[in-house]
């Protein structure tokens, strides 16, 4: 073997012992994404997590619960033309300047006195010398079925202080106490003592503003 010979051996043998690599091929354009794995829900919600703001089972609870009382209570608020007889349609909580006045002239229902010394706990008589009424004109005013234009005047401003009470306090206990209870702002008067006459109903209804603002007496 010559030499040229030799060198081919050589390269033959040594080409044989090297490791094969497969080829690779080329991805193809067509090949669909790659699959990704789907987001994990929450097992007390149903929610993503990954989505955040996640409600647990018992927060959404009390929400819903909030959501009841909250309706409840609004459902269930004071209002001065109720107490008095007034509402014909539910829906109407308020009732206009106009409205009232219409109301004062035509004369109160003699029930709604009943219905307010309910509310404020207080008896006929008690309810009698804050506004400065008789007992015993009352008392007639319940066989005549209503009051005269005077007297109208003095229970629909009770009745609307008793709104105004409910809707600062947000509570009828707390706006009960508050109206039967000594103030400083007052001059040492209950709310409820004030209510015979137009000024002092003012001064409740301004002092009742400045609690709602933050500026408590």
């Amino acid at each position: 073997m010559n030499v040229a010979d030799e060198r081919k051996a050589a390269a033959i043998k040594a080409g044989s012992g090297a490791k094969k690599v497969a080829p690779t091929k080329a991805k193809s354009a067509s090949s669909p994404p790659p699959k990704t794995a789907a987001p994990m829900k929450s097992s007390r919600t149903g929610r993503n997590p990954r989505a955040g703001h996640v409600i647990s089972a018992g927060d959404t609870l009390l929400l819903k619960t909030f959501s009841t009382v909250h309706s409840r209570k609004k459902a269930q608020a004071v209002s001065a033309a109720s107490l008095l007889g007034l509402e014909s349609d539910e829906r109407k909580f308020h009732l206009t300047s106009m409205e009232w006045v219409s109301a004062i002239r035509r004369g109160i229902p003699s029930s709604a006195v009943d219905a307010l010394t309910a509310f404020l706990l207080v008896s006929q008589t008690e309810f009698s010398d804050a506004l400065d009424i008789p007992v015993r004109t009352l008392v007639r005013r319940k066989g005549e079925g209503l009051l005269n234009s005077e007297e109208s005047a003095k229970l629909v401003r009770v009745a609307r202080v008793i709104q105004r009470a409910e809707e600062v306090f947000d509570d009828p206990d707390s706006a009960r106490d508050w109206l039967k209870t000594s103030n400083t702002s007052l001059g040492g008067e209950t709310p409820m003592s004030l209510l015979d006459t137009e000024i002092g109903a003012e001064a409740v209804m301004d002092t009742l503003g400045r609690i709602e603002h933050g500026v408590f007496a």
